[in-house]
């Protein structure tokens, strides 16, 4: 995979593109912090990965700091939308757009706050149907997701000890805000805020699937 640098986001080409992840941060990270994971982390040998840095916002949960943020936060366990929201499900949608136009195989995907804001693009805003979409640490917002959409697979993995996203907080949103959707709900008992090789180990099955890949 080669990693070429676009301002503050990051794209890892394949010897062969056929396939495209467009994959989101959470909370104050940023691409790089993502590029070791998938620099290790061979989706399929074939796929393209776009890691995309949000834009720099003040915090509320920070103190009204300023940090790189999909949507500002206003306290942990809150699941309020808001036009930030929305806004960024324009800039991701319009990567998204770019990626339909090299293949028809798109997947979007996201860690925390990445996740959460995956699930928005990819089952509320997003105009076209995905391959597929994936929430690591994870949750639903409170928004009514598309009848057309409930067919896309949807990959969840949420820790029972997660600091950060409680896990009841995060079961309790996707039972509700997500039923009749395609998904598959994966929980760690002593996982926290953070990516585990079980996981990820998880994850590459489950992308083997959705790319109709045989296993």
């Amino acid at each position: 995979m080669k990693a070429i640098r676009q301002g503050k986001n990051i794209i890892l080409e394949p010897p062969r593109h056929l396939r495209t992840l467009v994959w989101l941060h959470g909370l104050g990270d940023s691409a790089d912090g993502f590029l070791p994971l998938f620099e290790n982390f061979q989706v399929v040998d074939d796929c393209k990965i776009v890691l995309l840095t949000a834009p720099i916002r003040p915090v509320t949960l920070n103190m009204g700091f300023e940090m790189t943020s999909w949507y500002d936060i206003a306290a942990l366990g809150r699941r309020d939308m808001n036009e930030q929201v929305v806004e960024s499900a324009g800039i991701i949608s319009e990567v998204l757009d770019e990626e339909r136009k090299l293949t028809d195989e798109v997947a979007l995907g996201g860690f925390s706050q990445g996740g959460a804001m995956s699930l928005y693009t990819g089952l509320v805003h997003y105009p076209h149907p995905l391959k597929g979409i994936v929430s690591l640490s994870g949750y639903t917002m409170n928004y009514q997701i598309r009848e057309d959409r409930k067919n896309i697979p949807v990959f969840l993995y949420n820790g029972k000890e997660d600091q950060m996203v409680s896990f009841e907080m995060a079961q309790e949103g996707f039972e509700t805000t997500l039923r009749g959707a395609n998904y598959e709900f994966h929980s760690e008992e002593s996982l926290g805020h953070s990516i585990s090789q079980s996981e990820i180990a998880t994850l590459s099955e489950w992308f083997k699937k959705v790319f109709n890949l045989q296993l």
